[in-house]
């Protein structure tokens, strides 16, 4: 399934405003949205890294990161939830 992705900015707005509450501090929103910035870039590294090997090599590689990544992000969207 291919999905797109209009920015990265455009995907933090989407994490920011689906994970943390209206009245964020705006030293927490900033912190947040670097932090968030430094993992896509670190991710970008990494499909760069994945780019130069062969298929199922990039495919071993990708693919417990994504998972770790997505695992992680539910595991905060959950308890974001929980306390909103």
């Amino acid at each position: 399934m291919m999905t797109t992705i209009e920015s990265l900015q455009a995907e933090w707005k989407k994490y920011r405003d689906a994970i943390y509450p209206k009245d964020t501090s705006s030293i927490q929103n900033r912190e947040t949205h670097q932090a968030f910035f430094a993992g896509a870039f670190i991710m970008t590294k990494a499909m760069e890294i994945a780019a130069a090997l062969p298929e199922d090599d990039a495919i071993k590689f990708l693919v417990p990161l994504i998972g770790e990544a997505e695992q992680v992000c539910q595991n905060i969207k959950a308890i974001m939830e929980a306390r909103n």
